[in-house]
Order: structure tokens, then sequence, then C-alpha cells
């Protein structure tokens, strides 16, 4: 006799900011677990989804776009529950430096990136000013979180 379908709340990881995934990043994703159940997780693309019980794993690759994981659970008396599902966003951060600067020794640049808020760090930096009293060329490097991803790159200033 079925008595009804089963409820499930699907849990997105912390990490996955507001249903955000970087490229080539490993997240788990979670239902609750009902005791005899057994459920059916399913990856429209986008990554790689192994599960165990009510909790899966996608290593989602590297195309930019919107997935849908979903899962559904089959309670021990054969009663199939709604499918519930999310969508998530695979994206690759975009970080812009400023172009390679011209400095001569002693004189201070001041280095910018857009999104803002990272940080700056690297020989003859102070927060985002650059100062050398020696000639030569120094990369400089800021990281930044975006939406979960944390994104490094260089700036070159000679």
């Amino acid at each position: 006799m079925l008595v009804g379908t089963a409820s499930l709340l699907l849990f997105v990881p912390n990490s996955s900011i507001l249903n955000f995934s970087c490229f080539n990043k490993l997240l788990d994703y979670s239902v609750i677990n009902t005791p005899g159940s057994t459920y059916n997780w399913q990856l429209s693309g986008g990554g790689v989804l192994s599960s165990s019980g009510n909790i899966a794993q996608v290593l989602w690759g590297n195309v930019p776009g919107d997935y849908i994981i979903s899962v559904q659970e089959t309670t021990i008396d054969g009663c199939v529950g709604d499918i519930i599902d999310t969508t998530i966003t695979v994206i690759d951060p975009i970080l812009t430096l400023d172009p390679p600067q011209a400095v001569c020794p002693n004189t201070e640049l001041i280095l910018f990136a857009n999104p803002g808020g990272g940080v700056w760090s690297g020989l003859n930096m102070t927060s985002n000013h650059f100062n050398s009293p020696n000639p030569g060329s120094f990369y400089e490097k800021y990281t930044v979180n975006i939406y979960g991803c944390n994104v490094t790159d260089s700036a070159l200033v000679v």
C-alpha cells in the first residue's frame, strides 16, 4: 500500500555561493537521509557525478553554463518521491589587471584590478601600492574570491 510520496530538501554546499561553482571544483550535495530509502541522482551535464545514498559529489568541468543536479527518493515501502533539483551555474571568473607598467626606481605606482576586493602581494608591494628602489621586472600577484572561486593573476611592473 502506498501511503504518499517522499519529500526531500536538496542541500547545496556552503562553498557553492548562490548555486555557483568554479571550473574544476569538487562539490558535495546531499539530502536528509531516510533509513531504507534509495536515491537516484542525475546531472544534466557540466561535470562528473558520483553518488552514494543521500550524498552526491560533482566534479564540475571547465565549460561555463547552467546545469541541473536532481535527486529522487524511493522509500523502503516503494513510494517514489518528487524529483528535487537545483540549477548550478559553472563559471570561469574573469580577472582584469592593469597592462604591464613602466616605472622608474623610487616611484610609486598604484595597481588596479577588476573586480576589486582582492589582495595584492609580492616584492615591493604595500596594499596596491608598488615602489621599488631598484630597476627590474617584478610580477605582483593579485588574488580575489569571486563567487567562491579563488582567482590569481600577476601584473608585470618594469
